[in-house]
């Protein structure tokens, strides 16, 4: 959480910065969790300039039946579903269909 604001701001203007996570939200305590989102979020509103991808593997809902990779370009879109995996990835099976 504390190097990732300095890490955006480095980002050039019409450089793709993508912010990859992976099983790593249990082990964030929820005000560092509440700071991450801010700082994703407000990333994410410069998208005109400074495009940011937020993608994130984390366990789904249901940990029975196995972990998302999800994508998110927009500060106030939900994380769209690109495909389920398990915990170290393979196998995959993707859900996205171009738009």
């Amino acid at each position: 959480q504390e190097w990732l604001p300095g890490a955006l701001a480095t980002a050039s203007d019409g450089q793709l910065t993508v912010i990859w996570q992976s099983v790593v939200r249990q082990y964030v305590e929820p005000k560092a969790w509440e700071a991450i989102e801010l700082t994703v979020r407000q990333a994410l509103e410069t998208g005109h300039v400074r495009p940011v991808v937020w993608l994130r593997m984390e366990p789904g809902e249901d940990h029975v039946s196995g972990f998302g990779l999800t994508m998110q370009a927009a500060p106030d879109e939900p994380g769209r579903l690109l495909a389920r995996c398990g915990d170290h990835g393979p196998p995959v099976a993707w859900e996205c269909s171009a738009p």
